[in-house]
Order: structure tokens, then C-alpha cells, then sequence
């Protein structure tokens, strides 16, 4: 796992890892912000282990990611939990494309949700898989920017799958 920082990228030590992994996954803390860039609630990945404390949003999963699809707008799965969807279009079976068009409002309403609704100190990132079009530099300096504008995040973890 990495952590933004108003100082940049870090990659955790284990034991941080270990910390933040149950404090999101485990106990689902009221500190975190759950923001996912991927084309399925379901599955084997950590969006899955995350929404399964969530029997309503599992529930609801094929109809959440069909609204994401159709109304291309971040799309917030509170007040049942603190998680944000990032707009998606599905292309061909497991492949997607993320809405690399309107990123600046995406993430201006990102922010905003954060701030006014959610009031988290914390971003946990999952960045999905299969995705064509994803250029994790330009969402990190995003995540990087609306970290320093926010006036309640101290931090943005990214969750890293390799």
C-alpha cells in the first residue's frame, strides 16, 4: 500500500499495511473514505471484501454499477457507507474505461462529498483492474491536489494489488 501525503508517495512498511488494511477492511472506520475505480462491486478484489460489510450494497451491486455507467457521475453509496465510485464505461466483458474527460469535476466532487458529507480524515484508493484508458500519474497528482485543498484529509492510501 502507498500513502499520499502533503510530502508526496510513500510505500508502507508492512506493519502500517497490516494497520490500515484492518482498520478499512476489518472494522470499516468511520476515519476512511472508500473511493474505487472499477466496474464491479462483486468478486474476488479488495472493493468486494470492502462493500461485503455491507449486505445491502452486495445486494444491490448490479444495479449500482448500471447507474454508475448511465449517469457518468461520481456516484456515493452514503449514508449505508462512506464509499464513492468513480464513473466507469464498460466496453467488452471484463474491460472498462474510466471517465478521463471530466476528471477535474469528478474530483472536485470527490473532494466535495469528503469534506462536506463524509468529513473523513482518510482516502483509501482501489484502482480496479482492466481498465484501457488508466493513467495512474494523473489520478495520483489529482488525489495529490484535492489533498491539498481539502480542509479535512491528512491522507490518501492507494491500495495496491500486484
Amino acid at each position: 500500500m502507498r500513502k499520499i501525503t502533503n510530502n508526496g508517495v510513500e510505500i508502507l512498511s508492512k506493519e502500517e499495511n497490516d494497520r490500515i488494511f484492518k482498520l478499512v477492511y476489518e472494522e470499516c472506520s468511520d476515519d476512511f473514505h472508500y473511493l474505487a475505480f472499477d466496474r464491479q462491486i462483486g468478486g474476488f478484489n479488495p472493493l468486494a471484501v470492502y462493500a461485503g460489510n455491507f449486505p445491502d450494497i452486495c445486494e444491490r451491486g448490479d444495479e449500482i454499477m448500471a447507474a454508475l455507467i448511465e449517469k457518468q457521475e461520481v456516484e456515493s453509496l452514503y449514508p449505508v457507507a462512506k464509499l464513492s465510485l468513480y464513473p466507469v464505461t464498460r466496453i467488452d466483458g471484463p474491460e472498462y474505461s474510466l471517465d478521463m474527460a471530466n476528471y477535474e469535476k469528478h474530483f472536485a466532487d470527490i473532494l466535495k462529498l469528503n469534506d462536506t458529507v463524509y468529513k473523513t480524515k482518510n482516502i483509501i484508493v482501489y484502482f480496479g483492474h482492466g481498465a484501457d484508458n488508466f493513467v495512474e500519474s494523473l489520478v495520483i497528482q489529482q488525489l495529490s491536489e484535492m489533498l491539498s485543498k481539502s480542509k479535512m484529509l491528512e491522507a490518501v492510501y492507494i491500495e495496491d494489488t500486484n
